[in-house]
């Protein structure tokens, strides 16, 4: 709602027009009903997931998405922490989500995520509120116990975890820096892609491993330069989000 009167539900029926994949947030303005329901018959739309620190309202989510017909699962790793003191961890301090709070009131969550959120202290404290801090690799295995959807990790940043990622599983990840909004030192997606690649190739991991980038995105030419590199895809946001506004 935050830049058009329908929410996502406006990307969904965009995404429809053009044949473009869409992932649906976990934290959205509309209910994943109803942007599950927007969809044409044959769209493919992801899931985007934050773990929820209750692993039961996580599996009562990620088999409900299945059941809507998600065609992947891809779990977010670069947001662990949020809104910790840089004494203490060094998370993401996001200064201008803490002073460009925003009131909201939530939509359904009863088939989305069942969890209370603070809405109105800025979307870093609003994920902080459940998220689970211990999410580790070996995880991946409980994931693929409740789905059948292929599982992605979303926020890889080194060729290492790139290769771990492959070895515990997954059918893919995402080269992500959460749009520089975690830590803003962090590298660019396009940056450490051509490393990513060379190591699952050194490995013998890249066959059916899809790699993708979001992040910086902001033109035809950008999309060629990460195929050209060996991405499967990229991630479009902001310049979607710009759009609907001054369309």
């Amino acid at each position: 709602m935050l830049g058009h009167p329908e929410g996502e539900v406006v990307l969904t029926k965009a995404c429809k027009t053009r044949d473009i994949i869409q992932m649906i947030p976990t934290l959205a303005s509309c209910s994943f009903d109803e942007i599950v329901n927007a969809a044409g018959p044959d769209q493919a739309q992801w899931l985007q997931l934050y773990v929820n620190s209750d692993r039961q309202i996580s599996e009562k989510f990620v088999r409900h998405a299945e059941s809507r017909g998600m065609k992947g699962l891809f779990i977010t790793a670069d947001a662990p922490q949020l809104e910790l003191t840089l004494l203490k961890f060094p998370a993401g301090h996001r200064e201008k989500d803490m002073r460009q709070k925003y009131s909201q009131e939530a939509p359904d969550e009863i088939s989305r995520n069942s969890t209370e959120v603070v809405r109105d202290q800025g979307a870093a404290r609003a994920i902080s509120n459940f998220i689970d801090p211990s999410l580790c690799w070996d995880d991946i295995a409980w994931f693929k116990s409740i789905t059948n959807m292929p599982i992605l990790i979303k926020g890889i940043q080194t060729a290492q975890d790139a290769v771990l990622a492959a070895k515990y599983g997954c059918k893919g990840i995402v080269l992500s820096n959460h749009g520089g909004r975690q830590l803003d030192f962090a590298p660019s997606a396009i940056e450490i892609l051509a490393e990513v690649m060379d190591a699952l190739k050194r490995e013998n991991l890249d066959e059916g491993f899809e790699v993708y980038i979001d992040g910086g995105i902001r033109r035809g030419s950008d999309i060629f330069k990460a195929i050209a590199l060996g991405a499967k895809g990229v991630g479009i946001g902001r310049p979607f989000l710009v759009s609907y506004i001054y369309a």
